[in-house]
């Protein structure tokens, strides 16, 4: 089989007759784990095919299903090329087939949809009778429902923007994309050394481990550490000849400054943005803004930081009137379901009133309401997207000979019929969503038309420089205009 390998690389690599690399070398911790594109493989690699006919003219490439690679123990690479080439429609003929290794380490082959502010389209994709999406004829693409958006197909990869003059070096460029993921992964691939720290998420989560063998031992005397989470991502092989750093070390005690989601006393963040001297601190939060707010628009203002929202989200749990324990879900997932009230979700609408709609700011109708960020963050240029979305419920019933029975709950979405949003500082406001900088958005201004209203809000922070990019924080049940009337 032919290759396109220099002999340098072939050095590295096992062939038959050559040494095994040494896994444990620092030089070849790139080279680890191993490739494998199966479907039990490693889910960054992939294998490419470009397919020539005999006369080595091109007719087209395609990425190869996982189901037609294995990988054998001894760590060869084997594809069904028979079955790939009939499956994609060369069933006849003679044909030469060229493979591609390749491990992402930024973007995709897959294209994805995104709006005109860049957001990805994460749904799953249905242009059908009832779907989600529209495809005209002319090609463009746009949601379906009260609040339609254009979505336009882009390759989520990243561009040259220049080549030096001796073609050795590229300056890449990154897309309108508004990804954490896609950007965080464009900036370290800039990078010659890597910082890996632990969040306390429960897959990097670290512990020191009880020394084995010594009587009365404690963890306070070891120096092992291990996940907490015992099937939680193993150290990857790259992390070898690396530094291992734990902050703080020697430090006996010290007295901490209180911070966001500190304890209900302070009260879920600062009165106003806070900018720390270290950059790596990223707080995403917000308040109501009673300055700005209409006098008697909110009648519970003692909960203007909404901390015992934040306290929940920080506990993960609570307990219900029976006792019971009630597990709350992250962030990502709380958007989710929020997005699930409508029809059969009773259980999610019970679920949030349980929860979050015990401590909803109460609010009257037809008055303004300001929110303003009371984040923690670096003071960078940064953008701002808040994003409203819920449910109305109305009362609604059936008539027979003029008598009214049968009466039930009716909940719709909410939209910009039932909520209204100012942007009397610029930015720009589609539906529910308001986008702008810190000059424009750092604040949010909307009104509330209608009874019985739940809002959801979302505030997503976007930092233009740095290692972090984006960092959000979503209250579900913030407000809401059920069971309040001047009267109360």
């Amino acid at each position: 089989m032919k290759n396109k390998l220099t002999e340098k690389d072939l050095e590295l690599l096992q062939v038959k007759g050559k040494k095994e690399i040494d896994p444990t070398n620092p030089e070849f911790a790139y080279l680890f784990p191993r490739f494998d594109a199966s479907v039990e493989g490693n889910e960054r690699d992939y294998v490419e095919a470009h397919i020539f006919d005999t006369n080595e003219n091109f007719l087209e490439s395609a990425v190869v299903n996982r189901e037609y690679i294995d990988k054998d123990i001894n760590n060869f690479i084997k594809i069904k090329t028979g079955t790939f080439l009939r499956k994609i429609g060369y069933d006849r003929g003679r044909y030469v087939v060229k493979y591609n290794f390749f491990r992402k380490m930024a973007g995709d082959h897959k294209p994805i949809l995104v709006d005109v502010g860049g957001n990805i389209f994460n749904e799953l994709i249905d242009s059908g009778p009832d779907g989600n999406v529209t495809i005209q004829s002319d090609g463009r693409i746009f949601t379906t429902g009260d609040n339609k958006k254009e979505l336009f197909l882009r390759e989520n990869k990243y561009f040259i923007h220049e080549i030096s003059e001796s073609r050795k070096e590229v300056r890449l460029a990154n897309q309108q994309i508004k990804s954490d993921k896609y950007l965080r992964d464009f900036f370290n691939l800039q990078k010659e050394k890597k910082r890996i720290g632990s969040v306390g998420e429960i897959d990097s989560h670290l512990v020191f481990e009880a020394p084995v063998g010594t009587p009365d031992a404690t963890k306070a005397d070891s120096n092992t550490l291990v996940l907490a989470n015992p099937n939680g991502n193993e150290f990857p092989k790259h992390l070898v000849g690396g530094i291992f750093e734990v902050s703080n070390a020697f430090i006996t005690s010290f007295e901490p400054a209180k911070v966001q989601l500190d304890d209900p006393g302070f009260g879920g963040g600062p009165d106003t943005e806070v900018h720390p001297e270290d950059p790596d601190v990223f707080v995403p939060s917000f308040l109501l803004n009673t300055d700005d707010t209409e006098d008697g628009a909110i009648k519970n203002v003692a909960n203007r930081k909404f901390v015992q929202h934040k306290n929940l989200i920080k506990a993960g749990m609570m307990k219900n009137n029976k006792g019971e324990t009630i597990q709350i879900p992250g962030t990502d997932e709380l958007i989710e379901i929020s997005k699930t009230q409508l029809g059969d979700g009773k259980d999610v609408r019970d679920f949030l009133a349980d929860t979050f709609g015990k401590y909803s700011l109460k609010a009257l109708k037809n008055y303004k309401i300001t929110l303003s960020s009371n984040s923690i963050l670096r003071d960078v240029g940064r953008k701002y997207r808040w994003l409203i979305q819920g449910v109305e419920r109305t009362r609604d019933h059936e008539t027979t000979l003029g008598v009214k029975h049968s009466y039930h709950w009716d909940w719709t979405r909410l939209s910009k019929s039932q909520v209204l949003i100012e942007n009397p500082n610029g930015g720009t406001v589609n539906g529910l969503e308001f986008t702008g900088t810190q000059d424009q958005a750092k604040d949010i201004t909307f009104t509330i038309l209608a009874k019985g209203c739940y809002l959801d809000i979302l505030l997503e922070i976007e930092l233009e420089a740095g290692e972090r990019f984006t960092e959000k924080i979503f209250l579900p049940r913030a407000i809401t205009t059920q069971a309040y009337h001047p009267s109360d």
